[in-house]
């Protein structure tokens, strides 16, 4: 519990902002945060939030991961492979070849650094167990 607070505030999430990203990932986090205990009230004291608007948050992220929303899903990918430990494992010659903005080479390095490509073999210099 401690580790998703120290996230929500490390990642400025309890910030009053309405740029799209933030707010699909606050809405991850009601739900995330509902999910562990926490009551509506409790959640929208992280969040300065009244619980009218936690309980809406959470019925958003329901709808969205029940239509399989790829732009939610894509704005809150982080977060879940963090805290839900999901594994998927991505082509990363193909993420390249479809890199076209600054935010997925974010998610490329993101996902490189977490061990999340298929097939990805470690280069000499770290297949010995040396580091450099």
């Amino acid at each position: 519990m401690e580790e998703i607070m120290q996230y929500i505030k490390d990642h400025k999430l309890d910030a009053r902002d309405r740029y799209r990203p933030l707010v699909y990932k606050r809405y991850y986090f009601y739900n995330l945060l509902r999910l562990q205990g926490m009551t509506y009230k409790q959640i929208g004291d992280i969040f300065d939030k009244d619980h009218v608007s936690i309980m809406h948050g959470i019925k958003t992220h329901k709808m969205f991961t029940e239509m399989n929303d790829h732009i939610y899903y894509e704005c809150t990918e982080m977060e879940r492979l963090k805290f839900e430990q999901l594994s998927p494992q991505y082509d990363l010659i193909e993420d390249i070849k479809n890199c076209y903005s600054f935010e997925m080479l974010k998610k490329i390095k993101f996902r490189l650094k977490n061990n999340l490509y298929k097939n990805l073999p470690l280069p000499p210099h770290l297949d010995d167990g040396e580091e450099m």
